[in-house]
């Protein structure tokens, strides 16, 4: 659907009354046209550094206008929290293939209309000077006004042209084809309607009239379709129960799709699982589960997301901490040891809206510096497509701004089946190239015990595990008779053919792994550490709403030791001191 995005650059400690009037007035304006589904409108009252990206990559296929209102200069919009650069917002806004029009409506923009116009922006309005807050706030009502009362972009222009020359003097407005790209000196403040030979055309689109139709691929868009048919393709090649499946489908025998779903969700390791768990099992109940499309999808999908990036995270800081017993230390630059430092300092709220993709990096350079391989070597492709695969980075751009969509911008109900069908298919590319986790199996040990014997020499461990098979059909007890001992009371990533493990303990652990008789798992996930009540606090995998498990030296003591010593090695300092 055609979308407005509308951004204001207010603070909430200390409102602009002609700004807070010009976001009132547009939202008042325009809404019976959205109510009417004509198309969709998003506002950002307070934008920001973090929030102006995302919202332009999140509405990018279907943004058609885009309005910034406040303090701005030639090369910089100025927010509330920093200055946007002129020429990486063109670059974003260029990428927006249905692009109409940009309305700058701030002081001294002209300066980036150059750029916007070699992006691909057909149009822009800008401003070529100073311009105070009332007569700006009086120029794009005036425009908005025109342009829902279905004029064109230059018929809209030419009234509000009209309207501020009428209501003021000393201001200029002027349409430029070709010419006049560059800010010049004025003692005369104008704006300006910018476009050239080319884009002409797009001067006489108008706001769509009718109420949208959701035709071709959304009109059949059923949650959950693509994502299983992307990922029984993908498991193909890396479990055997689904590659079964998969030749007897090419044998002409029908598989139901309940059946296809269990198989992938039991090929998984269980924190990759269990959230995609609950997007693909449909619930009876009306407006219940994950299954129909709604803002507890999206909400789902984001938290799918969150959690693949947290397991893959977690898995490199592990690799870096036996690393450091084979290598006997790390070569590790200062900004690298505080990267990691700042990630086990953030409260609750900082891990929720944390960017894995930097940390991530950081993580890949010591890898790299210490030519450590990879337990997961398929890790170390996966990054590498980040850089290299367009389509991989936007899917995964797309999941991560996706996380701040039904918190903080409250999407308009006509936007969930296009965030609902986008947010599928970026979350099947990424599942797409995470096929390769259906070669570990996740494996709790709960207890080892040692057979020596007189007439052998060497002794063998019997370790009692719980293999996490079967996602939704419980957890068996195996036992595993090895020559050799693994890490007790701890969750093990297993590469099944070789038995050679990587334990990923105390990052995800298994409460029940200290618990006597316990013969099912229940995974916690590390959330964040509360310095002041000097306690790690874990999220469980299958319900991360559910309240924290907390560790401290009282509470599960041997996690609480492991987090000590981890922070000694790697972050050089106490826990409790970072």
């Amino acid at each position: 659907m055609d979308t407005l995005l509308l951004t204001f650059a207010n603070q909430s400690s200390d409102l602009l009354p002609t700004l807070q009037e010009e976001d009132d007035t547009l939202n008042r304006l325009l809404s019976p046209r959205v109510k009417e589904r004509h198309f969709l409108l998003q506002r950002d009252s307070f934008v920001t550094l973090e929030k102006l990206p995302s919202h332009i990559t999140l509405y990018r296929d279907e943004l058609v206008l885009f309005l910034f209102s406040g303090h701005a200069g030639r090369d910089r919009l100025l927010l509330s929290d920093g200055a946007a650069q002129a020429g990486g917002l063109a670059q974003l806004l260029g990428q927006c293939p249905r692009m109409k029009l940009v309305f700058l409506n701030g002081c001294s923009t002209q300066g980036q209309v150059a750029q916007l116009i070699a992006a691909g922006v057909p149009v822009v309005i800008a401003a070529n000077a100073p311009v105070s807050d009332r007569k700006a706030t009086y120029f794009s009502i005036r425009f908005f006004e025109a342009l829902q009362q279905q004029f064109s972009i230059r018929e809209a222009f030419n009234m509000a042209k009209a309207s501020v020359e009428t209501a003021f003097s000393g201001i200029a407005v002027a349409e430029h084809r070709d010419i006049g790209f560059e800010s010049t000196k004025s003692e005369e403040p104008a704006w300006g309607l910018f476009f050239t030979e080319k884009s002409e055309h797009a001067l006489d689109w108008k706001l769509p009239a009718q109420a949208a139709v959701e035709t071709g691929a959304l009109a059949n868009f059923t949650p959950n379709q693509h994502l299983i048919d992307t990922l029984f393709k993908t498991l193909t090649e890396n479990n055997e129960d689904i590659r079964k499946l998969h030749q007897q489908i090419q044998r002409g025998i029908q598989i139901t799709v309940p059946r296809k779903r269990m198989a992938i969700l039991n090929a998984l390791p269980a924190p990759l699982a269990e959230p995609l768990r609950k997007l693909m099992v449909p619930v009876e109940k009306e407006n219940e589960g994950f299954d129909k499309i709604s803002e507890a999808r999206l909400r789902q999908i984001a938290q799918t997301y969150t959690t693949s990036m947290e397991m893959l995270a977690f898995t490199m800081l592990a690799e870096l901490w036996d690393a450091h017993y084979k290598l006997g230390r790390l070569n590790m630059q200062d900004e690298q040891v505080a990267a990691m430092r700042a990630f086990f300092q953030l409260s609750r709220s900082g891990r929720e809206a944390f960017n894995f993709f930097p940390f991530i990096n950081v993580l890949r350079a010591i890898f790299a510096q210490n030519e450590i391989e990879y337990f997961v070597h398929e890790l170390k492709d996966i990054w590498r497509l980040t850089g290299e695969d367009p389509h991989f980075r936007e899917a995964l751009q797309f999941l991560n701004d996706l996380r701040f969509q039904p918190t903080q911008n409250q999407p308009d109900k006509a936007a969930l089946g296009y965030l609902c069908k986008r947010g599928e298919e970026c979350l099947a590319t990424l599942y797409e190239h995470l096929g390769f986790m259906a070669r570990y199996k996740l494996a709790t040990i709960q207890g080892i015990d040692v057979e020596k014997y007189r007439h052998r020499p060497d002794p063998r461990y019997n370790h009692a595990a719980v293999m996490l098979h079967d996602l939704l059909g419980g957890f068996d007890v195996s036992a595993v008779n090895l020559d050799r001992s693994l890490d007790n009371h701890s969750v093990l990533l297993i590469n099944e053919d070789s038995w050679e493990y990587l334990s990923l303990s105390p990052f995800l652990i298994d409460e029940n792994a200290f618990q006597s008789h316990a013969e099912i798992c229940k995974l916690y996930l590390f959330s964040h550490y509360v310095k002041s009540a000097d306690i790690c606090c874990f999220k469980y995998v299958n319900k991360p709403d559910d309240p924290f498990l907390e560790v401290s030296a009282e509470n599960h003591p041997v996690v609480r030791e492991q987090f000590e010593a981890f922070a000694e090695i790697l972050l050089h300092q106490s826990l409790n001191t970072l």
